[in-house]
């Protein structure tokens, strides 16, 4: 056990060393899935529980949420090419509208009627945070 974990220890110095890059964009990338496991999860949980999704609901949310990222991901690539826009415009575009998201969720501190209080916003979400 001991020898394994040294010989990975190894591994991971070098890689960081030989690889700065790439290394950086794993570590980044573990964290980013992770993260989203976790909040895709819980959002269903949410979704059923507070908001009062059933099963076919819950269902049509997650057979939603992938089909809208297939077709943003082409709508994406298309007005990437049509405006001849760089990588890195694209990536703050999408942050930024992802961004969005809270400020939405935020409003159901003021408001009783919208904020992830309904079940039509579970499904907004999960086309619009796929896309």
């Amino acid at each position: 056990m001991k020898d394994s974990l040294g010989r990975f220890a190894r591994t991971i110095a070098e890689a960081k060393s030989k690889f700065p890059v790439t290394f950086s964009f794993l570590i980044l990338y573990f964290a980013y899935t992770d993260g989203f496991s976790t909040i895709a999860g819980l959002g269903v949980l949410y979704a059923q529980r507070d908001m009062c999704t059933g099963t076919t609901g819950l269902f049509l949310i997650a057979l939603l949420a992938p089909l809208s990222a297939a077709v943003g991901n082409f709508l994406f690539l298309l007005i990437k090419r049509k405006l001849n826009a760089s990588n890195q415009a694209m990536v703050v575009s999408a942050l930024f509208s992802i961004s969005l998201l809270p400020i939405w969720g935020l409003l159901g501190y003021v408001s009783n009627s919208i904020g992830f209080r309904n079940s039509w916003e579970a499904y907004f979400l999960a086309i619009w945070r796929f896309f």
